[in-house]
């Protein structure tokens, strides 16, 4: 391997001096570096236009931790070099929850937040549906009723989480034909007397 080198090298020398061969590896190795860092500015804008359509699309899920599936591969690119819009890009998560793991992985997902106290206690939302299932109200005339100090979404948000009330739309009356309203005024003749008082 070591002859051929040698070799080359005696040919290419015969032909060009030690300058010119210099100056064609300088440029060479110049072209080469330019390329790595258009690929690696090429990589950044693919992997940033790729999660800005992700985002758009609503394929990015927001709002939930890290399996453990997914903190692995964080773990890994991380250790490669890559910022947190090509992690977010890759494994398909906003850069906020990539970021919320990659500060602080020991305690991830430990501080649980405690939900919201309701405003209604569990008696008003079984006559909230009762109301609701017994009559056909409407859930501002029940919160009238009721008067309840909350909002008029409030009172849809119990009824949409109840077992025992479903949403149904009323069924539209016929119309009544022509022949029925003059059975209808027929029957009024016969039955009032009209005076002129």
């Amino acid at each position: 391997m070591h002859i051929y080198i040698v070799f080359f090298c005696k040919k290419v020398l015969r032909h060009f001096t030690f300058n010119q061969v210099l100056s064609y590896f300088c440029n060479t190795i110049k072209i080469i570096y330019i390329i790595f860092i258009l690929s690696e500015y090429l990589n950044y804008y693919i992997n940033h236009f790729k999660y800005i359509l992700l985002t758009i699309s609503g394929s990015i899920s927001k709002g939930k931790q890290l399996s453990e599936f997914k903190k692995g591969p964080v773990d890994i690119l991380k250790h490669q070099g890559l910022n947190m819009c090509q992690i977010s890009g890759i494994i398909g998560r906003s850069r906020c929850v990539c970021r919320n793991y990659i500060e602080n992985a020991e305690k991830y997902g430990q501080n649980k937040r405690n939900p919201r106290k309701s405003k209604l206690s569990p008696r008003t939302k079984k006559l909230i549906c009762r109301e609701a299932s017994n009559k056909m109200n409407s859930q501002t005339k029940i919160k009238k009723i009721f008067m309840l100090n909350v909002t008029t979404q409030t009172v849809r948000n119990v009824l949409r989480k109840s077992d025992q009330v479903k949403y149904q739309r009323m069924k539209k009356r016929p119309v009544l034909t022509i022949g029925n309203q003059k059975r209808h005024l027929d029957w009024a003749f016969e039955k009032i007397s009209f005076s002129d008082k």
